[in-house]
């Protein structure tokens, strides 16, 4: 006698693909597929939002604040030059001209970095940030002032001692801050 290929299933009336007509089959296939792709893409979007949140938190915690000791950085470099325009070409108004624009660029070093220190920062940075606070303020308070004030005196002799002995060496500690606090935001921005 001949066999059939299969064995009877033990429960006549069992549900098996093979006795479900091809297009509920195939709806069953498109019905988990279409689970599979909302899921994939669900997680998709969701790693999309942590990427973008990452990113956000990188602008505004490294790349902003990168540029805004920039800007100090260029800041206290025009200042430098400023005083030395003063001194090669020490006519009035070009001394009123230069002491006016260091003076506006003290201001705007004062409100970038009071921006700058409201931003996050690591505790390598805090201390670093208040080393170049104390450099800065040496700087403005010893070489900056006192070179304006005998511009303004028109004592150019003065002025070029000022830049001579204090100008030229305490600037020296205020660019090394700068840049290990830029330093701080590419090494940190890489993690």
């Amino acid at each position: 006698s001949s066999r059939p290929c299969s064995k009877p299933s033990r429960h006549p009336k069992a549900l098996t693909m093979n006795n479900l007509k091809v297009s509920t089959q195939l709806m069953m296939l498109i019905g988990v597929l279409s689970v599979l792709l909302v899921a994939i893409g669900g997680l998709g979007l969701f790693g999309i939002g942590q990427s973008n949140d990452a990113l956000k938190a990188v602008y505004a915690d490294r790349t902003v604040p990168s540029a805004q000791l920039g800007e100090i950085r260029a800041l206290q470099l025009i200042n430098r030059m400023d005083l030395n325009i003063s001194l090669v070409t020490p006519t009035p108004e070009k001394i009123a001209e230069m002491t006016a624009q260091i003076e506006a660029n003290i201001v705007r070093a004062n409100k970038v970095w009071a921006d700058y220190e409201a931003t996050k920062a690591t505790p390598e940075e805090e201390r670093i940030s208040k080393a170049f606070v104390e450099s800065r303020k040496q700087f403005v308070q010893e070489a900056l002032l006192p070179a304006l004030a005998a511009l303004h005196a028109n004592d150019l002799t003065e002025a070029k001692r000022v830049v001579t002995e204090k100008v030229r060496p305490l600037f020296t500690p205020l660019a090394q801050g700068i840049d290990a606090l830029v330093k701080i935001q590419v090494d940190e921005a890489r993690r």
